[in-house]
């Protein structure tokens, strides 16, 4: 389960967390449609034409007719750092008025269920549907970058390129994050493993959501 070769693993804290996740009177398991848990994928895009990097935060979203999709919650990138310095009403108007027009999903436009299957290659449909971005994004309160990212896409702005590198952060356990990379190579250790296991508790994993994740607390 966990990457031998990293070795910041503290070996206390890894049998305390095998003795909590398989107690035979409270056993932990880990489901596809948990709430806590996301995608973090390393994306190579062109922004106004020039190469650059884009991180996708995705996670897995519940529809009214009780359907599921990965859906966008979360972005980072250089290029979605700069925050107008003044209150400039013009631009607050605009960001509403984009953020308002999110709110409806298109029931005909989501990324499958099983996108991590195939290792998300068909993220690209984000940005080919970009007139239905709604229907990508995870509904709840944005970040600055993200809502950035959205008026880029709807200015043409950004063309994608490519997802380079998966990883997944597992937060559904109590008093643990789970950070899953996939390694590939000839031993028996390898596939998908627990990169980083974090002892953390859990009213403190917003705090991480939004250092690691830019996810906005709630």
């Amino acid at each position: 389960m966990f990457n031998k070769q990293n070795l910041n693993f503290k070996p206390d804290d890894i049998k305390v967390f095998i003795n909590q996740v398989t107690d035979s009177l409270d056993p932990r398991f880990l489901k596809y449609n948990d709430k806590e848990w996301f995608a973090e994928l390393k994306c190579k895009v062109s922004y106004k034409n020039k190469p650059t990097n884009l991180t996708l935060i995705l996670k897995v979203n519940k529809s009214k007719n009780n359907g599921y999709s990965w859906d966008v919650v979360s972005a980072k990138a250089e290029f979605l750092k700069f925050k107008p310095v003044r209150s400039d009403s013009v631009i607050q108007k605009n960001m509403k008025n984009f953020n308002d027009s999110l709110l409806l999903k298109n029931p005909e436009y989501f990324l499958s269920p099983v996108s991590h299957g195939i290792e998300f290659t068909n993220v690209d449909e984000i940005f080919l549907n970009k007139s239905k971005i709604n229907s990508y994004i995870y509904p709840g309160s944005r970040s600055f970058e993200l809502t950035k990212l959205l008026a880029v896409m709807a200015k043409s702005e950004i063309v994608f390129g490519q997802v380079d590198k998966i990883r997944y952060h597992l937060l559904q356990i109590n008093d643990w994050v789970m950070v899953l990379d996939h390694f590939n190579r000839k031993d028996l250790n390898s596939g998908w493993l627990i990169n980083q296991l974090i002892k953390i508790k859990d009213p403190e994993k917003a705090g991480y959501k939004l250092r690691q994740l830019n996810i906005p607390k709630t």
